[in-house]
């Protein structure tokens, strides 16, 4: 694992671990972090699968979360950014909390990821 993907995937953990929920969704830069750290940790669990270092058991867990968060991370985002724009702070308050749990879904499984290649070193 490359020490570039090791520091994406301990940023969210540090991120997300350090409780910084209420100030979550402040830009689309926000946003573009959360996909990408989704990436990178999914990049991680294929990476761990194809080289056998986890099991297909371990692997489902991953992979069941990973179809639900690429079905609502896009329309969480455009619903966010459509009420943003039409200044409904309800509706982008909502929205936030959905891509906050988005987040805190992908948190344990990075802790996870890290925790499994740490017992292959």
């Amino acid at each position: 694992m490359t020490r570039r993907r090791w520091s994406s995937i301990g940023l969210i953990v540090v991120i997300l671990g350090a409780g910084c929920a209420p100030a979550f969704v402040k830009s689309g830069e926000t946003l573009d972090t959360l996909g990408k750290q989704f990436v990178a940790v999914g990049q991680h669990y294929n990476a761990l699968y194809e080289s056998k270092k986890i099991t297909a058991v371990q692997y489902a867990e991953w992979s069941g979360f990973a179809k639900r968060f690429q079905r609502a991370y896009p329309i969480a985002v455009d619903a966010w950014k459509i009420a943003r724009a039409s200044g409904d702070q309800a509706a982008e308050k909502k929205m936030e909390e959905a891509l906050i749990t988005l987040a805190a879904g992908l948190t344990p499984l990075a802790i996870k990821a890290y925790e499994y290649a740490a017992k292959e070193q």
